[in-house]
């Protein structure tokens, strides 16, 4: 019967000593659990639920440093800085504005040298109609010649030129009039001088010139030598078409007509021109 009354007192002994533990223990304790409050003891005043959890210490690694300043060159060392680009252009679909054409050079004047040569036609009556048949009209022209070469296409000549233009041969018989016969040689030739104009127009030459020309017909009969002289006033007509041309030396053919009204003579060539400039005005 002792036994018996005895363990309920030893259960409320235990019971109140795990409550006052309970009661006892630090609010912040990370063990302690609330203890359940027998019946009818008193409500406590706060509530350990209610204490506000304090924050946790800050870990070292997560406070951030200071980044390290880089060091300062010496000003004797410090780089310039890069050129700045032009600010982009905005698009406004506008065409941009077309650059300047470069200016042609002009072509400079110069002092042209010119030399000519081609075989000619003689046109016109004969001096002696019954000698004719023996008349070769055949011949040969050349001419040398100074010209200006300005920078405008019309340009100023001074030409001399010499032709061959008629040889004929015919044997004579025994006459009063000129004696013994013989063998009767004749020879026409030309003296030119004249000054003109020359254009070019594209490859076109054109030619136009007057002046004076000196007239010689010569014979030979019987070993003596006979001459007439004439110095009439001529024109010339003609029309070259430049085949080659190079920065200082060009190269003509060109057709010319020559009237010499005053001895009723005319005659055409056919002529290789080059031209050549000697000296340049303006510079070059």
């Amino acid at each position: 019967m002792k036994h018996v009354t005895r363990l309920p007192l030893a259960a409320f002994g235990i019971a109140s000593s795990l409550a006052h533990l309970a009661l006892a223990a630090p609010a912040d304790s990370p063990g302690a659990a609330p203890a359940t409050a027998p019946a009818g003891a008193p409500a406590q005043a706060s509530s350990p639920a209610a204490v506000p959890a304090p924050s946790p210490p800050t870990s070292p690694a997560a406070t951030p440093t200071p980044a390290a300043a880089a060091p300062t060159a010496p000003p004797s060392e410090i780089a310039p800085a890069p050129a700045t680009s032009a600010p982009p252009t905005t698009d406004t679909g506008a065409a941009p504005p077309a650059s300047a054409a470069p200016l042609e050079k002009a072509k400079p004047s110069s002092l042209e040298l010119s030399l000519s040569f081609g075989p000619s036609v003689l046109w016109g009556e004969a001096a002696n109609p019954e000698f004719d048949p023996s008349v070769t009209r055949f011949g040969a022209y050349g001419a040398f010649g100074i010209g200006y070469r300005s920078s405008y296409f019309i340009d100023p000549f001074l030409e001399v030129g010499y032709g061959s233009l008629a040889t004929g041969e015919v044997t004579l018989p025994n006459d009063p009039a000129w004696g013994t016969g013989g063998t009767l040689e004749q020879h026409l030739g030309v003296w030119t001088i004249s000054p003109g104009l020359t254009a070019e127009l594209w490859r076109f030459r054109p030619r136009f010139g007057m002046g004076l020309a000196v007239v010689v017909q010569g014979y030979h009969f019987g070993g003596e030598d006979h001459s007439s002289t004439q110095l009439p006033l001529l024109a010339q007509f003609g029309l070259g078409f430049v085949a080659y041309d190079s920065p200082r030396v060009r190269l003509d053919i060109e057709a010319r007509q020559v009237v010499i009204g005053g001895a009723d003579v005319h005659f055409t060539t056919i002529d290789v021109l080059l031209r050549a400039d000697a000296i340049y005005f303006g510079g070059q």
